[in-house]
């Protein structure tokens, strides 16, 4: 009921991000921000450290609106690349799989230069919800250290997966550079 109300699609490459992505990709783009933003969140004690923060989600949202920009210029370049090292790609099934088919390398790319852009778009609005509620909500301490937290693995994650899929677009390009590294 709810999807005849709500548009959803935007999940689907999200979900096929997900599924598709390695254990050492999870551990490189998920984990380490959230023992990072773990050590954050406990490493503030009072007020006092939070007193910027809402100056911080400000200044965030100027570099997310760039990294967007950055985003989806990286993405035009993948979708306009019409040569014999893309026309490879899409032939070169990897081992991963959505809902129950391999995949090609090319579409394992471009579904990570996808999700960035989803995941930067969503991290936009949440500090701009960061940066009202800081106006609002005072001195609960405990929330503020929570939502910088969250913005934290939000934030860090999009770097990590940043390098990630430049370092895949370098590899598209110059694959014999690639020698014992994999993308597949």
């Amino acid at each position: 009921m709810l999807e005849k109300i709500l548009y959803q699609e935007f999940t689907i490459p999200l979900k096929d991000y997900f599924s598709t992505l390695k254990i050492n990709e999870a551990i490189f783009e998920w984990f380490i921000p959230i023992i990072i933003a773990t050590v954050f969140y406990l490493s503030i004690t009072t007020a006092s450290n939070l007193t910027n923060a809402s100056a911080f989600a400000g200044s965030v949202v100027s570099l997310l609106a760039v990294l967007i920009g950055f985003s989806i210029a990286s993405t035009t370049i993948l979708l306009g690349c019409d040569n014999k090292t893309v026309t490879e790609l899409k032939q070169n099934l990897t081992n991963r799989e959505i809902d129950g088919k391999k995949i090609s390398l090319y579409h394992l790319i471009y579904i990570t230069f996808i999700s960035v852009v989803l995941i930067e778009i969503f991290t936009l609005f949440f500090n701009l919800g960061i940066y009202f509620s800081f106006e609002i909500l005072g001195a609960l301490l405990n929330y503020k250290r929570l939502l910088i937290s969250i913005d934290v693995v939000l934030l860090l994650n999009i770097f990590l997966l940043n390098i990630r899929n430049i370092t895949n677009l370098y590899f598209m390009f110059w694959p014999k550079s690639l020698g014992t590294a994999t993308i597949d």
